[in-house]
């Protein structure tokens, strides 16, 4: 079965708060700051998206893999940028940041 990893690095904003991770639109887990996850899925196409309150990432639609897929996740709040915290409020999509790497 084709795994999903997904990989939160370290950062200060949000340490203390678990990011909720969905796939297919339903939440199959948490995350927590500097840590890795891995999910197992049918083969096929599939959407996952990363969540805290109201801060969602885009959905990102991906084929499943035997190889495996893998993601990274982190806040965008880094730097100079943790002084935009309440900008970000009102574009609660930049908030957290997914990637897919592979």
């Amino acid at each position: 079965m084709p795994e999903i990893t997904l990989t939160r690095d370290s950062g200060y904003a949000d340490r203390l708060r678990n990011y909720q991770v969905l796939i297919n639109g339903k939440t199959v887990g948490a995350i927590a700051n500097g840590k890795t996850v891995t999910f197992t899925v049918e083969p096929g196409t599939h959407t996952i998206q990363v969540c805290l309150d109201w801060a969602k990432t885009p959905v990102i639609t991906f084929q499943a893999t035997e190889a495996g897929n893998v993601f990274s996740v982190r806040s965008n709040l880094r730097g100079w940028k943790i002084m935009l915290t309440i900008a970000y409020m009102f574009i609660p999509s930049e908030w957290i940041v997914l990637e897919q790497t592979r």
